[in-house]
């Protein structure tokens, strides 16, 4: 067997714990600005950008957990397309009138 069917044990094999904390850091970055898209239900579409890409990031997460799907490309070039996907709505800004 060349790989281990987790890919978060084989990132940290490859990459160590430095490049460990970066992609938890930066899938968590993601995971979080689409949960913040869910409290913006005015907004049908920010809200199913973020749902969709929540879900997506939520199951791709435990599928690398029991098999190395991430080392596929076209698979991981899903996976950064839909952490991505909350980013590319824009936010209103909050204006305070008082």
């Amino acid at each position: 067997m060349d790989h281990t069917h987790n890919d978060y044990l084989e990132f940290l094999v490859e990459f160590g714990l430095v490049g460990g904390l970066f992609l938890a850091g930066f899938v968590l970055c993601c995971i979080l600005r689409a949960a913040r898209g869910l409290e913006d239900r005015s907004r049908p579409g920010r809200f199913g950008i973020s749902f969709a890409s929540l879900m997506a990031l939520v199951a791709m997460a435990i599928h690398a957990s029991v098999d190395f799907s991430l080392q596929i490309p076209a698979n991981a070039f899903w996976f950064v397309v839909l952490c991505l996907l909350p980013f590319c709505t824009r936010e209103r800004a909050k204006i305070d009138r008082n």
